[in-house]
């Protein structure tokens, strides 16, 4: 006959290993989470700190096209106003968060993104571009980013297939662009 204490420690010992297993198994789930949650905010941060970059760059733009075309002039009457100064620590700040958390894949297109911004800086802040070069700069930077959220997406969860586009920007080619402000109230 088995003694009564037997299936009393067998009982105890497996709920113990129920309890440990489910602990296992749940402190894996919120670790996964965490990192998928502070992988999203990295990547949220690209794209914040890009914007604010960019946005950046194309007063730098309208800044060194302004002196070009009226540096003579202005040589003799006023001394131009300085260009904005990028502040970098932002920008490089959230690449480094990204490549230290994100998915290898996410922190190549993030890559992309800084290649093309180091590439549109050193062509603007040298006065190189006119402003449809501007628009080709500017456009070549959205579509990394684009690249990138759609990256992102796809290794964070996201449903759904590749987003189109990134913001509701008119194409280059539309004609809202040569449209005067009288018409602009009617549509």
């Amino acid at each position: 006959m088995t003694p009564i204490w037997i299936p009393a420690v067998g009982a105890v010992l497996a709920a113990l290993v129920g309890v440990l297993a489910g602990g296992l198994v749940t402190g894996r789930a919120q670790r996964h989470h965490w990192a998928r949650d502070r992988q999203a905010e990295a990547c949220a941060g690209i794209l914040r700190e890009s914007s604010n970059v960019l946005l950046t760059l194309q007063q730098l733009s309208r800044s060194q096209r302004r002196r070009t075309s009226h540096l003579r002039r202005w040589r003799r009457r006023f001394r131009p106003a300085p260009a904005p100064a990028i502040d970098w620590r932002p920008w490089n700040e959230t690449l480094a968060i990204v490549s230290l958390i994100a998915d290898h894949d996410i922190v190549a297109a993030a890559q992309e993104i800084d290649a093309k911004i180091w590439r549109t800086h050193l062509i603007v802040s040298k006065g190189h571009h006119s402003d449809e070069r501007w628009f080709a700069l500017r456009d070549e930077i959205d579509s990394q980013r684009q690249a990138f959220v759609n990256v992102a997406r796809q290794r964070l969860g996201a449903s759904g297939p590749p987003l189109r586009h990134l913001t509701g920007r008119p194409t280059p080619d539309d004609p809202i662009w040569t449209i005067g402000p009288e018409e602009l109230d009617h549509h």
